[in-house]
């Protein structure tokens, strides 16, 4: 059962688009880290990049957990270097803080 719940997640995630997942990432940060203009851009750019390598990734190894775990943890770190040099120190620890959150209140306990 959790593995259909799992691959249903993906599946909806992977018909988003990646513009679509780039917008609602951008405004999510938007509202939590208090982007200045030019920020909110750079954050958008950074955010389209890496949703369209996670949608490569996804359609690339659908059915080999591993090197998906491994390339969208590549990912994660790709985004992260350039998040950090586009906010500020105190933001990027906010954000580092909230995807912890996030991810902390998915995990079953």
């Amino acid at each position: 059962m959790l593995t259909g719940s799992i691959s249903a997640v993906s599946q909806k995630r992977q018909k988003r688009s990646a513009e679509d997942m780039a917008k609602q990432q951008t405004d999510w940060m938007k509202q939590e880290l208090k982007l200045s203009k030019e920020q909110e851009k750079e954050i958008y750019r950074i955010n389209l990049e890496t949703s369209k390598r996670v949608k490569e990734t996804w359609s690339k190894y659908k059915g080999n957990r591993e090197m998906m775990q491994s390339e969208m943890k590549k990912n994660r770190i790709q985004k992260d270097k350039e998040l950090k040099k586009a906010l500020s120190e105190e933001q990027f620890k906010l954000y580092k803080k909230r995807i912890k959150e996030m991810r902390d209140s998915r995990t079953p306990k």
